[in-house]
């Protein structure tokens, strides 16, 4: 990493400091945002997931061709039965944590909206990259970032939790309780207000609700 750091930074051209910050920042930003969409990616794959039947031992029938020199389209139509049976469908849906699932759908519409006036923002102003000093859209990136930087995990505690057999109520509450911080935070976010009440009961409420998770989810690995 440090010799190819080394590289970047000889076949970079030379510019001024100003511009190398917004470099870094820039970096930092696709960074984080890389992170961030990875999380949301696979965390579907931990709420949800279909359970597949037991495939029972396979004998070959007599006269049948064995499994190695079969015919590319027998191999194809096995595959595609795999991924059939694999599709998640109403009949046979197994949730393993339908309590997580519930918020998360529920977080991640608030998450779009809050995306989309992002969006929205930087098409009125005409600005691609960071606020420029666009106090409006400023604010408009914090709130979607400050979402980022903080659901995700307490949504993977809970369901670390409700995996490990937390009751319903806990993790209502946890729910709510972070559904209520994620829609107070947003509105109380300004940048000429830094003591709004509603800011400080969502950073307050997302904080409580991950510190209790976390509490939780240790207090269940030593009492195990």
């Amino acid at each position: 990493m440090v010799g190819f750091a080394g590289i970047v930074s000889v076949l970079r051209p030379r510019s001024s400091p100003q511009a190398d910050a917004m470099h870094r920042l820039r970096m930092r930003i696709m960074i984080e945002t890389s992170a961030c969409v990875l999380t949301f990616a696979f965390l579907p794959l931990l709420l949800v997931g279909a359970e597949l039947p037991a495939t029972p031992p396979r004998t070959e029938p007599e006269g049948h061709p064995p499994r190695a020199i079969r015919s590319a389209p027998e191999r194809h139509v096995r595959a595609s039965r795999l991924l059939i049976q694999w599709a998640p469908t109403t009949e046979g849906l197994r949730m393993l944590v339908p309590i997580t699932a519930l918020y998360a759908g529920i977080l991640a519409i608030i998450v779009g909206v809050l995306g989309f006036q992002v969006g929205a923002a930087r098409s009125q102003v005409g600005i691609s990259i960071l606020h420029g000093d666009d106090m409006d859209l400023a604010e408009k990136i914090r709130r979607h970032a400050n979402f980022i930087e903080n659901v995700p995990l307490a949504l993977i505690l809970m369901s670390v939790l409700e995996l490990n057999g937390t009751g319903a109520g806990l993790l209502h509450g946890l729910g709510i309780a972070l559904v209520l911080a994620r829609i107070a935070h947003p509105i109380g976010l300004h940048h000429d207000n830094m003591r709004h009440p509603l800011r400080a009961v969502g950073a307050g409420g997302t904080f409580l609700v991950t510190g209790i998770a976390a509490l939780a989810a240790i207090w269940q690995f030593v009492s195990a």
